[in-house]
C-alpha cells in the first residue's frame, strides 16, 4: 500500500513538472521564468494588433503575444485557456508560440482603451498609451517630453504627418536598456471645449437643445459631440438620469442645484473574501479613485476554496447606487483552482453598466489544510470530534496525509470515522462513514492514510497491523 502511495505522488510531480503553468493574470504571466509555458485562465482584454503582434491589458499588467498571423478587435475578451511561452529580452517580456487564441462577444471598452502618457517606467512595457497634444514642426520628431520631465525617443520618423498638434497613439517597447515609444496613429488634437456647467453640445449656450442630446446620451451612450463634464449638471462625478432632471429644473428657473458631494463607492460581498457579510458601510472596503476617475480596491493574502460574489455600493447605501443593478443580480468570480490570492478590483462608473467592473486574482500560495480523523471513541478517544487536535493528521513529504491509531478490540467490535478538512463538517471523506470490521480479538495498528489528490472515492485508506 505504501508503495503504491509513493507512485502515485512520484506520477503526480511529474505530471506537473511536464505540464503548463496555470496563470490567471498577465503580472503572474510575465513574472513566469523564461522559457516557461503556460496556460492563461484569467480575462486578457485585447487593446490592439500591430505588426503581427496582439497587445493585452487585464488591469493587473500588460502582455505582448508575438507573430500571431490573426486578428482582433479592440476590446474582445479573449477566451480562457490559450497557451504560449514567457520569454524576455532585457527585461522586455513576449509571449511567443501562442496557441488556441480565440474571442466570444465579451467586450471591455474600459481596459482596451489607450491610457494617457504623463511619465513612464517598465510598468508600461507593452502597453498601449497615447501623448496628448504633441506638436509636430516641419522636421521629424524624434522624441517627446514628457509631463514629468522625461524623455522619450520615437520610433518611425520617416512616417510622420504634416505640421500639427496631435495625440499620438502607440505602444511602449524596449531597445537595448531604453524605453521608447512606438507611433501606431496620429490623431488632430482637439482643444478641450471651455467648461459651462450644462452645455451638454458645446455650443456655447445652454437651452433644450442640450437637454435633448443630454437624453440621447443616456439612451445611447454615444459621446460623440458630447461634453461629459459639461452634461455631470448636479457635480456628482457622473452623468445619469438625476443630470437630466437638474437641467430641466435650471431650464425652468435658470438655478442650479446645490454641488452634490462625490459618491464613495464600497465594495460588498462575502464575508469570508471581505472581512463583513454584504456589509456596505465597511469602510475598510471603501475603494480608491485613481486619477483617470476609476475606483480601485485590493486585498492580498486571500485563501479562496470557491466562486464569490460581491456588488459595488454608492455611499454605503443600496438605495442611492449598487452595481451590478438588481436584488439578486451580483458579480460573480470563478476560482478556477483552490488556494491564496490577491485580489485586484477596479470600477469604472463612466463605463456601460456591463463592463464597469474588473475583478483579478493573482495566486500567491497554496492553502494549507488541516485534516483531523473523527470517529468513535473505542479508537479516537472522542465520539466524532472534528476538533480534537490529538487526531489531527501529519502531511508527509509526498502530499498524503497519515495518523497511526492502536489499540486492543474483541472481534467484531465495530470502528467508524471521517476525515474532517479544517475542523468543519462541511467537508469531510468519505460520504459514508469508513468502517473497520475487527476479524479477531487482539491489538492492532491502524494507519489512516488521507490523499487530498484523488477522487472523493478513492481518497480514504486504512492500513491494518496485527501486534499481538
Amino acid at each position: 500500500m505504501k508503495k503504491l502511495f509513493s507512485l502515485f505522488s512520484l506520477a503526480l510531480l511529474t505530471m506537473s513538472a511536464w505540464g503548463a503553468v496555470g496563470v490567471t493574470s498577465l503580472s503572474e504571466a510575465n513574472a513566469l521564468t523564461d522559457g516557461e509555458n503556460f496556460t492563461f485562465n484569467g480575462n486578457a482584454v485585447v487593446t490592439i494588433c500591430w505588426k503581427g503582434s496582439v497587445y493585452l491589458n487585464d488591469g493587473s499588467g500588460y502582455g505582448q503575444i508575438t507573430n500571431y498571423d490573426g486578428t482582433f478587435e479592440s476590446g474582445q475578451v479573449l477566451n480562457q485557456g490559450w497557451n504560449a511561452t514567457k520569454t524576455s529580452d532585457n527585461g522586455w517580456v513576449k509571449f511567443n508560440d501562442a496557441a488556441d487564441l480565440s474571442a466570444s462577444g465579451e467586450t471591455n471598452a474600459a481596459l482596451a482603451a489607450a491610457q494617457k502618457l504623463t511619465s513612464v517606467d517598465e510598468s508600461l512595457l507593452n502597453a498601449y498609451v497615447y501623448a496628448e497634444n504633441v506638436n509636430k514642426s516641419f522636421l521629424p520628431i524624434r522624441s517627446i517630453t514628457l509631463p514629468d520631465g522625461t524623455k522619450l525617443s520615437l520610433t518611425g520618423t520617416g512616417n510622420q504627418p504634416a505640421m500639427g498638434n496631435y495625440n499620438i497613439y502607440g505602444i511602449i517597447w524596449k531597445s537595448g536598456d531604453n524605453l521608447v515609444f512606438e507611433p501606431v496613429a496620429w490623431e488632430t488634437y482637439v482643444e478641450p471645449p471651455v467648461y459651462l456647467r450644462g452645455d451638454v453640445n458645446m455650443d456655447g449656450n445652454v437651452d433644450i437643445a442640450d437637454e435633448t442630446d443630454l437624453i440621447d446620451y443616456l439612451l445611447s451612450k454615444d459621446a460623440t459631440n458630447v461634453s461629459l463634464e459639461n452634461a455631470d449638471v448636479n457635480l456628482d462625478g457622473s452623468v445619469d438620469i438625476a443630470d437630466a432632471t437638474s437641467l430641466v429644473d435650471y431650464l425652468l428657473d435658470k438655478t442650479w442645484p446645490e454641488e452634490v458631494d462625490e459618491m464613495v463607492y464600497t465594495v460588498a460581498g462575502f464575508e469570508s473574501v471581505f472581512g463583513s457579510n454584504w456589509d456596505p458601510t465597511d469602510e475598510n472596503n471603501n475603494m480608491v479613485k485613481g486619477a483617470n476617475g476609476v475606483y480601485t480596491w485590493s486585498k492580498s493574502g486571500v485563501a479562496l476554496t470557491g466562486n464569490f460574489e460581491f456588488k459595488i455600493v454608492g455611499n454605503h447605501d443600496w438605495s442611492v447606487y449598487e452595481c451590478p443593478a438588481g436584488a439578486y443580480n451580483n458579480y460573480v468570480v470563478n476560482v478556477a483552482e483552490e488556494g491564496v490570492y490577491t485580489i485586484d478590483i477596479t470600477f469604472n462608473p463612466e463605463a456601460e453598466e456591463a463592463n464597469r467592473i474588473t475583478c483579478n486574482l493573482t495566486k500567491t500560495g497554496d492553502i494549507e489544510h488541516v485534516y483531523t480523523v473523527a470517529g468513535t471513541y473505542n479508537l479516537f478517544g472522542e465520539d466524532w470530534d472534528p476538533n480534537c487536535e490529538q487526531n489531527n493528521m501529519v502531511k508527509g513529504d509526498d502530499g498524503i496525509y497519515r495518523l497511526t491509531k492502536a489499540g486492543w478490540f474483541e472481534e467484531g467490535a465495530d470502528i467508524r470515522f471521517k476525515v474532517v478538512q479544517d475542523h468543519n463538517w462541511d467537508h469531510a471523506w468519505p460520504a459514508e462513514d469508513f468502517a473497520i470490521g475487527v476479524y479477531k480479538t487482539g491489538a492492532f495498528n491502524f494507519e489512516i492514510v488521507f490523499n487530498p489528490y484523488n477522487n472523493d472515492e478513492d481518497k480514504v485508506h486504512v492500513v491494518i497491523t496485527e501486534i499481538f
